[in-house]
């Protein structure tokens, strides 16, 4: 038998849920921040998320690695539950915003090159592909002077 008091996450979407909270409950919060607590703290007057994020301020230090394998430690804040969320995530890091903005990129250049008849048709002659990449090597060399 479900007992109501208890907010069940797999029976409906997590945030949803937690917006959905009775205000006769207790709420009991996980830790969020790279500080270790010495023993549960009960804070009263706490009414909503916006109250918990504001009271508790979670930051958390997370450890990246970038494609030289060079650690990039950044510290996020979260202010909600919406911070927790990849896209939430990535608009609070400076490093996830630059790996999604690189995955866009990619991502219409390939499209583009899939919708380029004219491409593909170069691509598809191995004497023009290779003359192609010869143009492209150049371009790069170019730029990286």
């Amino acid at each position: 038998m479900r007992d109501d008091r208890f907010v069940h996450p797999q029976a409906e979407d997590t945030v949803a849920a937690a917006r959905n909270l009775k205000k006769d409950i207790t709420l009991i919060a996980a830790q969020l921040t790279d500080e270790q607590s010495i023993e549960p703290e009960v804070v009263a007057g706490i009414q909503t998320l916006a109250d918990l994020f504001g009271h508790y301020k979670p930051r958390k230090t997370i450890d990246f690695v970038d494609e030289n394998g060079q650690p990039k430690p950044e510290e996020i804040a979260f202010g909600s539950l919406a911070d927790m969320t990849p896209r939430g995530l990535a608009e609070k890091s400076e490093f996830l915003k630059n790996l999604m903005q690189n995955e866009e990129f990619i991502s219409d250049f390939i499209r583009q090159i899939r919708s380029n008849k004219a491409l593909q048709a170069v691509l598809a002659d191995e004497a023009k592909r290779k003359a192609f990449l010869q143009v492209l090597d150049k371009m790069i060399a170019e730029i990286e002077v």
